[in-house]
């Protein structure tokens, strides 16, 4: 009873101390600001360093989508692996094991599953094509001072 308490104890301090900070309860995600004057930064600077990492900015979607396109991939595999599991005992059951129903819906979820590992891969062109193309513009700027 006395190491209940103690957890519940600890955890009750852990979640003050956590609610105490103002960022921890707020719903905006923080505000990364790379425009500090004394960095030298102009304003067109500070946007284009800020799509790579700005909340919500391009990165951030792009990224967001290949997360997306990888969880599309994932399911499509579960959905063909249900179907063809299912496809099989339903044969089996008419006493046609080697005859498949579904064939179509396979051959049409495998391709659907290329082209979503297609996706993947040009997200990932292009996210790494954006961070390279603000790193060489940044770089090339003569008015950038680092």
């Amino acid at each position: 009873m006395q190491l209940k308490t103690k957890v519940v104890g600890a955890l009750l301090l852990v979640y003050g101390l956590i609610s105490a900070t103002p960022s921890a309860l707020s719903d905006k995600p923080p505000v990364l600001s790379l425009s500090n004057p004394k960095d030298g930064l102009d304003r067109n600077q500070t946007m284009l360093m800020n799509l790579k990492t700005g909340p919500r900015s391009a990165g951030y979607f792009i990224l967001h989508s290949v997360r997306g396109a990888d969880e599309m991939t994932g399911d499509i595999e579960k959905a063909l692996r249900q179907i063809e599991a299912v496809d099989a005992a339903y044969a089996k059951s008419r006493n046609h094991p080697d005859d498949r129903y579904l064939a179509t819906t396979c051959l049409k979820l495998t391709s659907a599953k290329q082209t979503a590992d297609q996706l993947h891969s040009q997200l990932e062109d292009a996210w790494d094509e954006l961070k390279s193309s603000i790193k060489s513009t940044i770089v090339s700027d003569p008015n950038f001072k680092p």
